[in-house]
C-alpha cells in the first residue's frame, strides 16, 4: 500500500477525498495522477502520469516503508 494526498476533489473507496487529506491505496493502479500526489517520509512527489507512476513504483515502496 502507498499513501497518497488528494491535490483536488476524487473519490475512492466510495468516499469522497478533499484537498489535503491522506490516505493509503489498496492498489497500484488505483493511483490518478489528476487528483492524487505521493507522500512519502522525505516529502510529496507529483507525477504526470499514471505510467510514470507505475514506472517509480516499487522504489517509492521501498523508501516509504523504510524508518525516518
Amino acid at each position: 500500500m502507498i499513501k497518497v494526498k488528494a491535490k483536488s476533489t476524487g473519490y475512492y473507496e466510495h468516499c469522497r477525498r478533499r484537498p489535503g487529506m491522506v490516505f493509503k491505496l489498496n492498489a497500484k493502479e488505483d493511483f490518478s495522477a489528476k487528483w492524487m500526489k505521493v507522500v512519502t517520509p522525505s516529502g510529496e512527489l507529483e507525477f504526470d502520469s499514471k505510467e510514470d507512476f507505475l514506472k517509480e513504483y516499487s522504489s517509492l515502496v521501498k523508501q516509504s516503508s523504510s524508518k525516518p
